[in-house]
């Protein structure tokens, strides 16, 4: 048939193509106490950045290097997208992307080597020493997690509010701005809860006198 050779060609570029799996994980504010500060296993997670041209250079290597743990429960090839998950990048100090970090037995170590997919193997291999690395976090208290909900929609909003033209509004008043609408429901639906229990009681006193009349 006309269409085979191109079907063909096709199928060949498919076989060839690197297959992403699920084996590479997305980490976020809310997940890394859950997976990674409580989990036995090694751990080693990419900081990066959609904008970053270093970060896309190795993203093939890094989802190669995900792919080879796939059946290896001891250890898990994570990423962190940095502009996004701040209470992460503010909690480990990240300041360039990529940042290449290993969580194990409780301390990370930072990467410094080559990024390729050997290096990156002989890194989690390697025997690590704690006075090397730095001992992770405590965990977040529930009340810290609210708080970095709570940072990350306001920022979210005030992002928003830029987009659509208010870029030269001071950030103190958007902040207000935006707290205000959030906080405004919590305010309104106690009043109208109240409004509408009185409304139901007075029409019922109205009722119940107008029965004894009769």
């Amino acid at each position: 048939m006309w269409y085979s050779p191109f079907f063909a060609l096709l199928l060949l570029s498919a076989l060839a193509s690197p297959v992403e799996v699920d084996c590479l994980v997305n980490i976020t504010d809310y997940t890394f106490d859950t997976l990674v500060h409580s989990s036995p296993s090694t751990w080693f997670i990419k900081f990066y950045a959609p904008w970053c041209s270093h970060c896309k250079r190795m993203h093939s290597a890094w989802v190669e290097l995900a792919n080879s743990f796939c059946k290896n429960d001891s250890v898990h090839i994570g990423q962190v997208n940095g502009e996004e998950e701040n209470g992460l990048e503010s909690q480990f100090e990240i300041s360039s992307f990529p940042t290449l970090l290993l969580f194990k037995d409780g301390y990370y170590y930072k990467y410094k080597e080559n990024r390729t997919v050997e290096a990156f193997k002989n890194f989690i291999n390697k025997k690590h020493d704690p006075s090397e690395g730095t001992k992770i976090p405590a965990k977040k208290t529930w009340l810290e997690k609210a708080k970095n909900l709570v940072m990350q929609i306001v920022d979210n909003y005030v992002d928003l509010m830029d987009d659509y033209g208010m870029s030269g509004v001071s950030r103190t008043v958007k902040v207000g701005i935006v707290v205000t609408f959030l906080l405004l429901p919590l305010i309104l639906l106690p009043i109208c809860c109240i409004t509408l229990c009185t409304s139901k009681k007075e029409e019922g006193e109205v009722n119940e006198a107008k029965s004894k009349k009769e």
